[in-house]
């Protein structure tokens, strides 16, 4: 079995919590939590799933570093960095 068909949202509430102590306030909790879902999803079918927490919170935490507007907690919604 799995390391992510063992318990999936332990998997998920360990990556957030890790690129929440990374990232500290600067983006939403919810929208770290959103990503990580969808990030964890693109590995649903993989054979080999040793690492996919890892991979998955590389892959999050560069595309939250990038600076996604939306994705701050203090940004209004459906502004999307449109200034």
């Amino acid at each position: 079995m799995s390391l992510l068909q063992n318990d999936p949202s332990e998997v998920v509430d360990s990556i957030v919590r890790s690129l929440t102590a990374r990232l500290g306030e600067s983006v939403a909790v919810d929208a770290i939590r959103t990503e990580v879902r969808n990030e964890l999803a693109a590995y649903s079918t993989a054979r080999v799933t040793q690492f996919v927490p890892i991979l998955v919170e590389s892959h999050v935490r560069t595309r939250l570093q990038a600076g996604s507007a939306a994705l701050r907690p203090d940004s209004p919604k459906g502004t999307r960095g449109r200034g």
